[in-house]
Protein backbone atom coordinates (compact mmCIF):
# COMPACT_ATOMS: atom_id res chain seq x y z
CA UNK A 1 0.00 0.00 0.00
CA UNK A 2 3.21 2.37 0.87
CA UNK A 3 4.31 1.69 -2.30
CA UNK A 4 1.68 2.14 -4.33
CA UNK A 5 1.12 5.57 -2.53
CA UNK A 6 4.42 6.42 -3.09
CA UNK A 7 4.21 5.73 -7.14
CA UNK A 8 0.88 7.68 -6.93
CA UNK A 9 2.86 10.99 -5.36
CA UNK A 10 6.06 10.54 -7.83
CA UNK A 11 3.04 10.05 -11.00
CA UNK A 12 1.75 13.81 -9.42
CA UNK A 13 4.25 15.39 -8.78
CA UNK A 14 6.96 14.48 -11.14
CA UNK A 15 4.37 14.08 -13.98
CA UNK A 16 5.94 10.67 -15.14
CA UNK A 17 2.46 9.41 -16.79
CA UNK A 18 2.30 11.58 -20.24
CA UNK A 19 6.46 11.72 -21.19
CA UNK A 20 7.30 11.70 -25.02
CA UNK A 21 10.10 9.04 -24.46
CA UNK A 22 9.21 6.04 -25.64
CA UNK A 23 8.58 2.98 -23.26
CA UNK A 24 11.70 0.92 -22.69
CA UNK A 25 14.28 3.72 -24.02
CA UNK A 26 16.93 5.06 -22.72
CA UNK A 27 15.85 8.21 -21.49
CA UNK A 28 12.47 6.38 -20.47
CA UNK A 29 14.66 4.24 -18.29
CA UNK A 30 16.75 7.02 -17.16
CA UNK A 31 13.27 8.93 -15.87
CA UNK A 32 12.09 5.44 -13.92
CA UNK A 33 15.96 5.37 -12.23
CA UNK A 34 15.86 9.58 -11.79
CA UNK A 35 12.36 8.92 -9.81
CA UNK A 36 13.77 5.77 -7.50
CA UNK A 37 16.55 8.16 -6.37
CA UNK A 38 14.63 11.03 -5.70
CA UNK A 39 12.24 9.08 -3.54
CA UNK A 40 15.38 7.63 -2.00
CA UNK A 41 17.70 10.42 -1.26
CA UNK A 42 15.36 13.49 -0.90
CA UNK A 43 11.84 12.04 -0.30
CA UNK A 44 10.23 15.71 0.87
CA UNK A 45 10.52 16.69 -2.49
CA UNK A 46 7.19 14.41 -2.56
CA UNK A 47 5.77 15.04 0.75
CA UNK A 48 3.81 18.12 -0.12
CA UNK A 49 1.78 19.72 -3.03
CA UNK A 50 0.12 23.19 -3.08
CA UNK A 51 -2.91 23.31 -0.74
CA UNK A 52 -1.49 20.71 1.42
CA UNK A 53 0.18 20.62 5.02
CA UNK A 54 0.64 17.33 5.97
CA UNK A 55 4.29 16.01 5.80
CA UNK A 56 4.66 12.39 4.37
CA UNK A 57 7.85 11.83 6.86
CA UNK A 58 7.61 12.54 10.32
CA UNK A 59 10.03 13.34 12.82
CA UNK A 60 11.28 10.52 14.82
CA UNK A 61 11.32 9.74 18.35
CA UNK A 62 14.57 7.78 19.27
CA UNK A 63 13.04 7.41 22.96
CA UNK A 64 9.84 5.48 21.67
CA UNK A 65 11.63 3.70 18.13
CA UNK A 66 14.65 2.55 17.39
CA UNK A 67 17.71 5.06 17.62
CA UNK A 68 19.21 5.90 14.29
CA UNK A 69 23.21 6.16 15.86
CA UNK A 70 25.46 4.37 18.63
CA UNK A 71 25.00 8.36 20.17
CA UNK A 72 21.08 8.01 20.03
CA UNK A 73 21.32 4.30 21.38
CA UNK A 74 23.51 5.62 24.63
CA UNK A 75 21.39 9.12 25.03
CA UNK A 76 18.04 6.86 25.14
CA UNK A 77 19.80 4.44 27.62
CA UNK A 78 20.50 7.00 30.19
CA UNK A 79 17.59 8.89 29.60
CA UNK A 80 15.25 5.95 30.68
CA UNK A 81 17.90 5.21 33.85
CA UNK A 82 17.79 8.84 35.03
CA UNK A 83 13.59 8.05 34.47
CA UNK A 84 13.64 5.18 36.68
CA UNK A 85 15.75 6.44 39.38
CA UNK A 86 13.88 9.94 39.60
CA UNK A 87 10.24 8.26 39.09
CA UNK A 88 9.85 7.84 42.91
CA UNK A 89 11.19 11.38 43.77
CA UNK A 90 8.08 12.49 41.42
CA UNK A 91 5.37 10.07 42.34
CA UNK A 92 5.95 9.82 46.13
CA UNK A 93 5.16 13.61 46.86
CA UNK A 94 2.04 13.49 45.05
CA UNK A 95 1.15 9.94 46.92
CA UNK A 96 1.76 11.91 50.54
CA UNK A 97 0.05 15.08 49.68
CA UNK A 98 -2.85 13.01 48.62
CA UNK A 99 -2.92 11.10 52.28
CA UNK A 100 -2.31 14.13 54.43
CA UNK A 101 -4.92 15.87 52.63
CA UNK A 102 -7.83 13.23 52.83
CA UNK A 103 -5.76 11.48 56.36
CA UNK A 104 -5.98 14.87 58.01
CA UNK A 105 -8.76 17.42 56.66
CA UNK A 106 -11.09 19.12 59.38
CA UNK A 107 -13.35 16.76 60.39
CA UNK A 108 -15.52 19.61 62.45
CA UNK A 109 -15.17 17.32 65.70
CA UNK A 110 -13.32 20.14 67.55
CA UNK A 111 -10.10 18.49 67.52
CA UNK A 112 -6.99 20.50 67.62
CA UNK A 113 -4.13 20.29 65.15
CA UNK A 114 -0.71 18.50 66.03
CA UNK A 115 2.06 21.74 66.42
CA UNK A 116 5.38 19.31 66.31
CA UNK A 117 8.11 20.66 64.10
CA UNK A 118 11.60 18.91 63.12
CA UNK A 119 12.66 15.44 63.01
CA UNK A 120 16.54 15.17 62.93
CA UNK A 121 16.25 11.51 61.44
CA UNK A 122 13.57 11.81 58.80
CA UNK A 123 15.42 15.14 57.78
CA UNK A 124 18.87 12.77 57.11
CA UNK A 125 16.98 9.93 54.84
CA UNK A 126 15.44 12.27 53.01
CA UNK A 127 18.41 13.93 52.21
CA UNK A 128 20.77 11.04 52.12
CA UNK A 129 18.52 8.95 49.51
CA UNK A 130 18.01 11.76 47.13
CA UNK A 131 22.01 12.27 47.23
CA UNK A 132 22.35 8.90 46.42
CA UNK A 133 19.90 8.84 43.57
CA UNK A 134 21.81 12.32 42.00
CA UNK A 135 25.31 9.83 42.18
CA UNK A 136 23.42 6.85 40.31
CA UNK A 137 22.43 9.11 37.47
CA UNK A 138 25.76 11.48 37.34
CA UNK A 139 28.20 8.57 37.14
CA UNK A 140 26.66 7.45 33.58
CA UNK A 141 25.87 10.86 32.50
CA UNK A 142 29.34 12.12 33.04
CA UNK A 143 30.60 9.10 31.36
CA UNK A 144 28.15 9.87 28.30
CA UNK A 145 28.77 13.19 28.30
CA UNK A 146 32.79 12.21 28.11
CA UNK A 147 32.20 10.12 25.41
CA UNK A 148 30.49 12.33 23.10
CA UNK A 149 33.30 14.69 23.48
CA UNK A 150 35.96 12.08 22.06
CA UNK A 151 34.69 10.96 18.91
CA UNK A 152 36.64 6.93 18.67
CA UNK A 153 40.13 7.04 16.40
CA UNK A 154 38.18 5.57 13.36
CA UNK A 155 36.94 8.43 12.43
CA UNK A 156 40.71 9.86 11.86
CA UNK A 157 41.14 6.67 9.79
CA UNK A 158 37.67 5.55 8.07
CA UNK A 159 35.37 8.25 9.17
CA UNK A 160 33.65 11.03 7.40
CA UNK A 161 34.14 15.05 7.81
CA UNK A 162 31.23 17.21 7.10
CA UNK A 163 31.34 21.04 7.73
CA UNK A 164 27.46 22.30 8.82
CA UNK A 165 26.76 25.50 7.99
CA UNK A 166 23.67 27.32 8.98
CA UNK A 167 22.20 30.54 7.56
CA UNK A 168 18.74 31.92 7.60
CA UNK A 169 17.38 29.73 6.97
CA UNK A 170 18.86 26.59 5.22
CA UNK A 171 21.70 24.37 5.95
CA UNK A 172 24.66 23.72 3.67
CA UNK A 173 27.43 20.92 3.42
CA UNK A 174 30.84 20.26 2.63
CA UNK A 175 32.02 17.04 2.64
CA UNK A 176 35.28 17.77 3.56
CA UNK A 177 36.86 14.24 3.97
CA UNK A 178 34.08 11.01 2.64
CA UNK A 179 36.06 8.27 4.40
CA UNK A 180 36.22 4.81 3.43
CA UNK A 181 37.82 4.11 0.18
CA UNK A 182 35.34 7.10 -1.41
CA UNK A 183 38.36 9.83 -1.19
CA UNK A 184 39.59 10.64 -4.24
CA UNK A 185 43.10 12.17 -3.86
CA UNK A 186 42.92 15.91 -5.06
CA UNK A 187 39.33 15.72 -5.55
CA UNK A 188 37.32 18.93 -4.22
CA UNK A 189 35.18 18.53 -1.47
CA UNK A 190 31.66 18.05 -2.42
CA UNK A 191 29.19 20.90 -1.71
CA UNK A 192 25.74 20.21 -0.96
CA UNK A 193 23.56 23.71 -0.99
CA UNK A 194 20.03 23.94 0.11
CA UNK A 195 17.56 26.33 -2.49
CA UNK A 196 14.81 26.17 0.17
CA UNK A 197 13.52 26.42 3.44
CA UNK A 198 10.64 24.27 2.93
CA UNK A 199 13.06 21.44 0.57
CA UNK A 200 16.04 21.24 2.73
CA UNK A 201 19.09 19.56 0.73
CA UNK A 202 19.71 15.95 2.67
CA UNK A 203 23.10 15.11 4.51
CA UNK A 204 23.76 11.89 3.08
CA UNK A 205 25.63 9.71 5.04
CA UNK A 206 26.45 6.09 5.42
CA UNK A 207 25.59 3.58 7.63
CA UNK A 208 28.39 2.34 10.12
CA UNK A 209 30.37 4.89 9.08
CA UNK A 210 31.61 7.83 12.06
CA UNK A 211 30.70 11.52 10.80
CA UNK A 212 32.55 14.29 12.36
CA UNK A 213 30.26 17.34 12.27
CA UNK A 214 32.11 20.68 11.82
CA UNK A 215 29.22 23.47 12.38
CA UNK A 216 29.26 27.05 12.31
CA UNK A 217 26.61 29.80 10.82
CA UNK A 218 27.25 32.52 8.49
CA UNK A 219 24.58 35.14 10.16
CA UNK A 220 22.97 34.52 13.51
CA UNK A 221 23.10 31.59 15.85
CA UNK A 222 21.74 28.43 14.76
CA UNK A 223 21.41 24.80 16.10
CA UNK A 224 21.46 20.98 14.17
CA UNK A 225 19.51 18.91 15.66
CA UNK A 226 17.70 15.50 14.30
CA UNK A 227 16.28 13.32 17.35
CA UNK A 228 16.84 9.95 15.33
CA UNK A 229 20.58 10.91 15.58
CA UNK A 230 20.31 12.18 19.57
CA UNK A 231 22.97 14.74 18.41
CA UNK A 232 21.79 18.77 18.71
CA UNK A 233 24.46 20.90 18.97
CA UNK A 234 24.90 24.99 18.31
CA UNK A 235 25.99 26.42 15.24
CA UNK A 236 27.58 30.19 16.14
CA UNK A 237 28.55 32.53 13.99
CA UNK A 238 32.25 33.02 13.89
CA UNK A 239 33.53 29.99 15.28
CA UNK A 240 33.27 26.35 15.21
CA UNK A 241 31.23 23.39 17.32
CA UNK A 242 31.83 20.03 16.94
CA UNK A 243 29.77 16.76 17.16
CA UNK A 244 30.01 13.01 16.22
CA UNK A 245 27.85 10.03 15.88
CA UNK A 246 27.77 6.79 14.34
CA UNK A 247 24.59 6.20 11.95
CA UNK A 248 23.82 2.81 11.98
CA UNK A 249 20.05 2.39 10.63
CA UNK A 250 19.43 3.26 7.09
CA UNK A 251 16.46 4.94 6.20
CA UNK A 252 15.48 9.46 6.01
CA UNK A 253 15.13 11.40 8.91
CA UNK A 254 14.37 14.85 9.62
CA UNK A 255 15.27 17.54 12.36
CA UNK A 256 14.93 21.43 12.25
CA UNK A 257 17.22 24.21 13.75
CA UNK A 258 16.21 24.62 18.00
CA UNK A 259 17.57 27.96 17.78
CA UNK A 260 14.89 31.01 17.90
CA UNK A 261 16.91 32.83 14.73
CA UNK A 262 14.79 34.73 13.04
CA UNK A 263 11.21 34.64 11.58
CA UNK A 264 11.46 31.53 9.25
CA UNK A 265 12.97 30.14 12.50
CA UNK A 266 9.67 27.56 12.27
CA UNK A 267 10.59 26.35 8.61
CA UNK A 268 14.56 26.43 8.85
CA UNK A 269 14.20 22.21 8.46
CA UNK A 270 16.88 19.21 8.01
CA UNK A 271 16.88 16.45 6.70
CA UNK A 272 19.78 13.58 6.41
CA UNK A 273 19.51 10.22 4.46
CA UNK A 274 21.60 6.86 5.80
CA UNK A 275 22.29 4.54 2.97
CA UNK A 276 25.20 1.41 2.86
CA UNK A 277 28.01 2.48 1.72
CA UNK A 278 27.64 0.86 -2.06
CA UNK A 279 24.43 2.76 -2.20
CA UNK A 280 27.00 5.98 -1.61
CA UNK A 281 29.37 5.10 -3.63
CA UNK A 282 27.78 4.09 -6.94
CA UNK A 283 24.57 6.25 -6.64
CA UNK A 284 24.39 9.45 -4.49
CA UNK A 285 28.84 10.22 -5.51
CA UNK A 286 28.20 10.28 -9.10
CA UNK A 287 24.87 12.31 -9.08
CA UNK A 288 26.96 14.79 -6.79
CA UNK A 289 29.73 14.78 -8.79
CA UNK A 290 27.36 15.31 -12.35
CA UNK A 291 25.22 17.84 -10.54
CA UNK A 292 26.94 21.22 -11.99
CA UNK A 293 26.72 19.66 -15.57
CA UNK A 294 23.87 19.81 -15.41
CA UNK A 295 22.77 23.35 -14.45
CA UNK A 296 22.76 24.25 -17.82
CA UNK A 297 19.94 22.73 -18.23
CA UNK A 298 17.86 23.83 -15.47
CA UNK A 299 18.54 27.39 -16.76
CA UNK A 300 17.14 26.55 -19.93
CA UNK A 301 14.02 25.11 -17.65
CA UNK A 302 14.01 28.34 -15.24
CA UNK A 303 11.48 30.66 -17.53
CA UNK A 304 7.68 29.91 -16.97
CA UNK A 305 7.62 28.59 -20.87
CA UNK A 306 10.99 27.06 -21.56
CA UNK A 307 11.79 27.24 -24.89
CA UNK A 308 11.99 24.02 -26.75
CA UNK A 309 15.14 24.83 -28.85
CA UNK A 310 17.11 25.88 -25.83
CA UNK A 311 16.29 23.19 -24.08
CA UNK A 312 17.13 20.41 -26.87
CA UNK A 313 20.37 22.23 -27.17
CA UNK A 314 21.16 22.29 -23.50
CA UNK A 315 20.26 18.46 -23.22
CA UNK A 316 22.59 17.53 -26.27
CA UNK A 317 25.39 19.81 -25.28
CA UNK A 318 25.51 17.36 -21.44
CA UNK A 319 24.82 14.24 -23.45
CA UNK A 320 27.34 15.22 -25.55
CA UNK A 321 30.22 14.96 -22.51
CA UNK A 322 29.33 11.41 -22.22
CA UNK A 323 25.95 9.71 -22.64
CA UNK A 324 25.80 6.96 -20.21
CA UNK A 325 22.81 5.36 -18.77
CA UNK A 326 24.85 7.40 -15.30
CA UNK A 327 24.62 10.66 -16.91
CA UNK A 328 21.03 10.16 -18.69
CA UNK A 329 19.51 9.72 -14.54
CA UNK A 330 21.73 12.41 -13.19
CA UNK A 331 19.50 15.02 -15.56
CA UNK A 332 16.59 13.73 -15.16
CA UNK A 333 17.58 13.51 -11.05
CA UNK A 334 18.60 17.00 -10.71
CA UNK A 335 15.61 17.99 -13.36
CA UNK A 336 13.36 16.46 -10.91
CA UNK A 337 15.16 18.17 -7.64
CA UNK A 338 15.02 21.59 -9.39
CA UNK A 339 11.16 21.53 -10.28
CA UNK A 340 9.94 20.09 -7.27
CA UNK A 341 11.51 22.56 -5.20
CA UNK A 342 10.58 25.65 -7.41
CA UNK A 343 7.02 23.84 -7.31
CA UNK A 344 7.02 24.29 -3.28
CA UNK A 345 8.22 27.47 -3.30
CA UNK A 346 5.52 28.96 -5.64
CA UNK A 347 2.94 28.29 -3.40
CA UNK A 348 0.44 30.36 -5.59
CA UNK A 349 0.27 27.57 -8.11
CA UNK A 350 -3.02 24.91 -7.74
CA UNK A 351 -2.30 21.21 -8.02
CA UNK A 352 -3.55 20.82 -11.20
CA UNK A 353 -1.15 24.04 -12.64
CA UNK A 354 2.11 22.40 -10.51
CA UNK A 355 1.89 18.95 -12.39
CA UNK A 356 0.87 20.85 -15.93
CA UNK A 357 4.09 23.00 -14.92
CA UNK A 358 6.28 19.59 -14.30
CA UNK A 359 4.82 17.66 -16.73
CA UNK A 360 6.24 20.62 -19.75
CA UNK A 361 9.80 20.62 -17.79
CA UNK A 362 10.08 16.79 -17.58
CA UNK A 363 8.34 16.67 -21.03
CA UNK A 364 10.54 18.77 -22.79
CA UNK A 365 14.06 17.03 -21.21
CA UNK A 366 12.73 13.66 -21.96
CA UNK A 367 11.90 14.83 -25.50
CA UNK A 368 15.35 16.28 -25.97
CA UNK A 369 17.14 13.14 -24.71
CA UNK A 370 15.60 10.77 -27.03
Amino acid sequence: MIRTLLASLIALICAVAPLTAAEGSPAAAALAEADRLVAVYNPDLLARVPGEKKPLTAIENPFMGEPASDVAAKVRETTWLSSLVFLPFLILPQVLLLYVIFKFRDRKDGRRPATFTGNHTLEIIWTAIPCVALLLVAVPVWKLAWWMELPPVERATDGMRVEVIGRQYMWDYKYLKLGGSDDRDGEKPVEVISNSALVPAPLVLVKDRVVSLDMTSTDVNHAWWIPAFGVKQDAMAGRHTYAWFKPTKTGFYKGQCAELCGEGHGIMLISAVVVEAEQFRSEWLPLKRQESEVNGVISALRPAQPDAAAVTAAVKAFLAKGDTPERRTALHFWVANHFAVAGRNRSGLTRDQFASHASTWRGAVAAAAL
